[in-house]
């Protein structure tokens, strides 16, 4: 049994009550109370540690060190040093005051190449956040069949090969933009929520470049654009 003069000296060995419960086989509290009894001055359990960090030093470092070095240099955490320089009012000549957490990341090509390699194929198909069950694949191969060729053909024939706005004919040089015109074929009715009517000629507009754009625009979600009052 470890009497009181003992338990004191091991305490002022080992500064823990914890490491001399260990040794005595009794519990950290047992021994706090047993000290406490005895009048010894406990030290301070947990709390904050203080870090030495200075002005001057932080701002000069601050420039050319990020938060995880400064942090290794201080011995501290990233949270702590970020906190400093706020409290000191240190900015980045470069960066400003959102200093290095406002820093664009820059990657090597060696890196570049590993984010490549670990995305490919990962977002494909149905695991990419965009799928709707494979209808798009279905719609791109529809407008490069035939039966689309043939409805742009009749429909073109149909509307007498121009514009049905502005009168531009197909293959004229623009003059706005100096090309030649290549005249759209417009659903009137939707292509995607319509589908008895995607082939049928009379179910089609024809339109200029300039003109098709002019329709789409003021339709909400499609160009940017907004629906007119």
């Amino acid at each position: 049994m470890y009497d009181e003069a003992q338990l004191v000296k091991l305490y002022q060995e080992t500064g823990s009550c914890r490491a001399v419960g260990e040794v005595i086989g009794k519990g950290s509290e047992w021994v706090r109370k047993r000290l406490k009894a005895a009048g010894v001055q406990m030290q301070p359990v947990g709390g904050r540690v203080k870090h030495d960090i200075l002005e001057d030093e932080l701002r000069t470092l601050y420039q050319t060190m990020s938060l995880a070095q400064l942090a290794d240099y201080y011995g501290c955490g990233e949270t702590t040093v970020w906190a400093k320089v706020k409290k000191f009012g240190i900015t980045h000549d470069v960066y400003g005051a959102q200093g290095h957490r406002h820093r664009p990341r820059e990657f090597s090509e060696a890196h570049r190449q590993n984010m490549a390699k670990a995305r490919k194929g990962k977002y494909l198909g149905e695991r990419s956040g965009n799928w709707k069950g494979g209808v798009t694949v279905e719609r791109l191969r529809l407008r490069g069949s035939r039966e689309y060729r043939e409805w742009r053909v009749a429909a073109l024939a149909l509307r007498g090969g121009k514009c049905q706005d502005c009168g531009a004919i197909e293959g004229v040089m623009c003059e706005c933009c100096g090309t030649r015109v290549r005249l759209h074929v417009h659903h009137v009715e939707s292509f995607a929520l319509v589908p008895e009517r995607r082939f049928d000629p009379t179910n089609s507009e024809v339109l200029c470049p300039k003109c098709h754009y002019s329709r789409h625009r003021c339709k909400p979600g499609e160009f940017g654009g907004t629906p007119n009052a």
